[in-house]
């Protein structure tokens, strides 16, 4: 079965080629990275709507890209995304025209409160966002102006209460970019969009 993501996660998809479409004049080729891949399920979905992207992965579990890996296989996908191991950005040769992130952002002490078939099914390490839930969120800000491109995008998805903070952090480390907060399908605060 290919990896589907959930109803929040395909908006990044969405915002993610509704970016390369913004680009596309002057940029038909976009390096986009998705950050902490997981099953592959936004690295994958962008590499099946945009042929002509370079699609990156990367992710710090080394099973989780192997899982990645052979969804792409099933996919027909392998030729069209790179795989690679490590620490949020730190894996990239350099700069790409959109970095796109489903980190974890679930505050630690609501992991008890989860859903059962979330807290049985999906590791840990994939949910827990530190006390705040926004640990990797804010890590990944700091390091996001040294790896996107100018007139690139930056595309995170939030915990439903944490559209201020987000936003704030993305303006500490892009003061003179476009920044958003858009909404999910229930009206709730879902990602950060950056336009720097």
């Amino acid at each position: 079965m290919a990896p589907i993501p959930r109803p929040e996660t395909e908006l990044l998809v969405d915002e993610a080629l509704a970016q390369a479409r913004r680009l596309q004049p002057t940029c038909p080729e976009p390096d986009i990275v998705d950050v902490g891949t997981g099953c592959g399920a936004i690295a994958l979905a962008v590499a099946a709507h945009l042929p002509a992207a370079r699609v990156i992965a990367t992710d710090a579990s080394q099973a989780a890209l192997e899982l990645a890996r052979r969804n792409a296989d099933r996919l027909g996908l392998s030729d069209r995304v790179r795989f690679v191991w490590g620490d949020l950005l730190s894996p990239l040769d350099g700069p790409a025209h959109i970095i796109v992130a489903n980190l974890p952002y679930v505050p630690s002490d609501e992991w008890q409160r989860l859903a059962p078939e979330v807290r049985h099914y999906e590791p840990r390490a994939a949910m827990d966002g530190g006390p705040d839930g926004r640990r990797l969120i804010e890590r990944l800000l700091r390091q996001a102006p040294a790896y996107v491109r100018p007139g690139g995008a930056v595309i995170l998805e939030i915990g439903h209460d944490q559209g201020a903070a987000a936003a704030a952090l993305a303006r500490e480390a892009f003061p003179i970019a476009a920044i958003a907060v858009k909404k999910d399908l229930a009206s709730l605060d879902r990602m950060v969009v950056v336009e720097t």
